[in-house]
């Protein structure tokens, strides 16, 4: 069982989630790729060579946005999400895609139940480009 906050959190995510692609879906909104942005070039390219035998935790993966660059120069990705509908549209991504080396879980970034050590390197994308 989650806190309120968490599920306030999830609710929003799991609409946002429904709306967005409803939009997708009619026509009335583009997708976003993120390598159109300079930004996530120099990210990728920055963290390619030291990613390439890596276990990689993508923590708050939403829907999966960044796992396909992910997957391409890491050795495994485990991506966790709290929101049931983000996880769901990530696991279609990877379907689609064909994403062999990324898994997606629901999960608590706050509590997770990893054996300690389990990933090689922790990455939340976002957060390079919230601030």
């Amino acid at each position: 069982m989650i806190d309120e906050r968490k599920q306030r959190e999830v609710d929003y995510y799991d609409k946002e989630v429904q709306s967005s692609f409803k939009k997708r879906e009619s026509g009335s909104a583009l997708e976003f790729n993120p390598f159109l942005l300079e930004s996530y070039q120099f990210l990728k390219e920055s963290f390619k060579d030291g990613y390439k035998d890596k276990i990689v935790l993508d923590y708050g993966c939403g829907t999966g946005i960044h796992l396909p660059w992910l997957s391409e120069i890491s050795k495994e990705v485990i991506a966790i999400d709290l929101s049931e509908n983000s996880v769901k549209k990530a696991r279609e991504l990877i379907e689609e895609k064909n994403l062999k080396n990324v898994k997606v879980l629901i999960g608590d970034c706050e509590k997770m139940d990893f054996a300690k050590e389990s990933f090689d390197e922790l990455q939340k994308v976002s957060s390079f480009f919230a601030h």
